[in-house]
């Protein structure tokens, strides 16, 4: 027997047993799960866990798992240290499947996980809990909140919503099936390409469970999150603390004019540059060691450099530019010269008109290298550089 539960409320449990489905509910709080000594699986939001496939000309496992990181880390948001990755296959011509999350939402799952006395056993995206996925096809259903799953072959998932959907249909190669739930086939787009195929996938676990089994064992529980630990969560208890530096990446909870400076950096920062910071963005929160040592030595170097100004310029001007915007800035990287910022927006129509208004100021050069949905928003990336005088 296994007991499959979901890790956002309200929760959905299902008793799996070796002829199927044996019963299944919702409950409240995860207090309420019947546990009963059985192997525990967590199904947690597939929005939150990426899979890729690279090429990486690498065989042993363990210097894969080292070289995956480096593989991605130039074409992600978060840095990389911040994520936990999951081997998912190797295949030919050297292309390694894989899956990412944010080790922060490993840990806070887990936490939720034990404080409700639950030993669990594996943890899984709910897209690879659809059923009839096989290589050249993609299983589709739509979920609670139209939330639209889709399973690719046995080792990709994804994510999206009905207005995003034929974005994703037209990146799929014309050769493959798609499985598409009954309830979904009418709102699709016209012209689709791919062959498909009607069918009943159903919208949540009892109806996924009761046609398959998922057949990934421990799933994310690996490494640092090991199966069945209730204390590896620990490894990596940080508490939430926003992070702006001079050459680092910058965490912000909330639109640019309440971003989050430091108090305690260094005395040589708080002298020459904390009065600056502190009245563009008020507030202040410590940073922990490893990241105020790797502040500290930023720093230090970009006092050495004519490029210090230019920083400080395209923060107060970019601040300026997005103030009131309904932006939600997500990071801010700077390196020799240009400012990266990540940013969260309600639709690509809100994107357009960021974009134009940063474009707009003569002051500033601005390039938008990368876009797209994530969820219901839409989550963008600028570089942005003095204009050349």
């Amino acid at each position: 027997m296994a007991l499959y539960f979901t890790t956002s409320s309200p929760y959905q449990w299902v008793n799996l047993g070796t002829k199927g489905v044996e019963n299944s509910g919702v409950v409240e709080t995860l207090s309420e799960l019947p546990v009963d000594g059985q192997r525990c699986v967590a199904v947690v939001r597939g929005e939150q866990v990426v899979t890729r496939v690279e090429a990486i000309p690498v065989r042993n496992r363990a210097r894969l798992m080292a070289a995956i990181p480096y593989a991605i880390e130039d074409s992600v948001i978060s840095s990389v240290d911040d994520l936990h990755f999951l081997l998912l296959h190797t295949g030919e011509e050297n292309r390694v499947t894989f899956a990412y999350v944010s080790r922060e939402l490993m840990t806070s799952w887990l936490q939720q996980i034990h404080e409700a006395g639950i030993s669990v056993d594996a943890m899984l995206p709910d897209y690879f809990l659809l059923p009839g996925a096989k290589p050249g096809t993609a299983v589709i259903t739509l979920s609670e909140n139209n939330r639209v799953l889709v399973r690719s072959g046995l080792y990709e998932g994804a994510v999206t919503d009905l207005e995003n959907l034929p974005v994703w249909l037209n990146e799929q190669d014309k050769e493959t099936t798609l499985l598409i739930d009954e309830r979904l086939e009418a709102l699709l787009p016209d012209g689709i390409d791919q062959q498909l195929i009607k069918t009943e996938i159903g919208t949540g676990l009892s109806d996924w469970l009761s046609q398959q089994a998922p057949d990934n064992g421990a799933g994310l529980l690996n490494g640092e999150f090991t199966q069945g630990s209730k204390h590896s969560f620990l490894k990596r208890y940080w508490p939430a603390v926003a992070i702006i530096a001079l050459a680092g990446f910058v965490k912000l909870a909330s639109d640019v004019g309440e971003l989050v400076w430091l108090r305690e950096t260094n005395t040589q920062l708080e002298l020459s540059m904390q009065s600056l910071y502190q009245e563009l963005f008020p507030g202040s929160k410590l940073l922990p060691g490893r990241a105020r040592v790797q502040t500290k030595n930023k720093i230090d170097s970009l006092q050495n450099r004519v490029t210090e100004n230019d920083f400080t310029y395209l923060l107060v001007t970019t601040a300026s530019l997005l103030k009131g915007q309904q932006v939600v800035v997500e990071e801010l990287n700077y390196r020799d010269g240009d400012l990266t910022a990540v940013l969260t927006l309600d639709d690509f129509a809100h994107l357009d008109r960021i974009r134009e208004r940063l474009q707009n100021n003569r002051s500033i050069e601005v390039s938008l290298k990368q876009s797209g949905a994530r969820g219901s928003k839409v989550q963008a990336r600028f570089e942005i550089s003095r204009a050349a005088t």
